[in-house]
């Protein structure tokens, strides 16, 4: 993950949040003398999130064909699907919205809150 150049601790990766949230290093030092007894000090490495994550869409008609099926004389509000929406990103960049966009009478909107 890093290693030391004068007294700098430097990556030698890329990190990512989704595998790995924080790393413990721990930084040892001593003198080049006789019987040099060394010193620790813990370093904690934590990662923020980037939003670097695309949300997956999965949608499921509960139908045998797989499509989603309405009758044509089905009352307004009938069940076509269930959607679900997930982001592997945390926090605000792992909440997601969407849009479902008609044929015929305008766009409506879900929200997914992470």
């Amino acid at each position: 993950m890093c290693y030391i150049y004068a007294g700098e601790i430097l990556l030698t990766s890329s990190l990512d949040f989704e595998a790995q949230s924080s790393y413990q290093l721990t930084v040892v030092a001593g003198d080049l003398g006789i019987g040099s007894l060394p010193a620790y000090a813990r370093v904690n490495v934590q990662v923020l999130d980037e939003n670097d994550n695309v949300p997956g869409v999965l949608v499921n008609p509960l139908t045998e064909s797989g499509r989603a099926e309405v009758m044509e004389n089905a009352e307004v509000g009938v069940f076509a699907a269930y959607v679900a929406v997930r982001d592997a990103d945390s926090g605000k960049n792992g909440a997601a919205e969407c849009r479902v966009d008609s044929n015929d009478d305008g766009p409506g909107n879900c929200h997914f809150p992470k």
